[in-house]
């Protein structure tokens, strides 16, 4: 597959749960999630990320930048792709994602 052609867009719970489940080694889903993201190319999912927030998502972002708040900021709560996926996949899939949140 050509990870040059990988295509980020908002995907349903369900689909992501299924990759996750498939590849990723915990199987236990983060609570605060705001955005379930797929990685496709040629139509194929080969990976997915989830954006959220931690336990303590105000806490969190105020320690780091005291005048942002929890609307500023998401964290990872997943990552995984499909393990016959090139070298570096990952990092174009966080490089796509970053330019899907701008």
């Amino acid at each position: 597959m050509d990870i040059t052609k990988l295509e980020v867009r908002a995907i349903d719970k369900m689909q992501a749960i299924e990759l996750i489940f498939a590849h990723h080694y915990s199987k236990i889903m983060p609570k605060l999630t705001e955005h379930y993201l797929g990685g496709f190319i040629d139509g194929t999912l080969v990976g997915v990320m989830t954006l959220g927030w931690g336990v303590r998502p105000v806490h969190t972002i105020k320690l780091l930048f005291p005048s942002m708040d929890r609307r500023d900021y998401y964290e990872i709560g997943k990552m995984c792709m499909d393990e016959a996926m090139p070298k570096n996949s990952e990092s174009i899939f966080l490089s796509r994602v970053i330019q899907w949140i701008k």
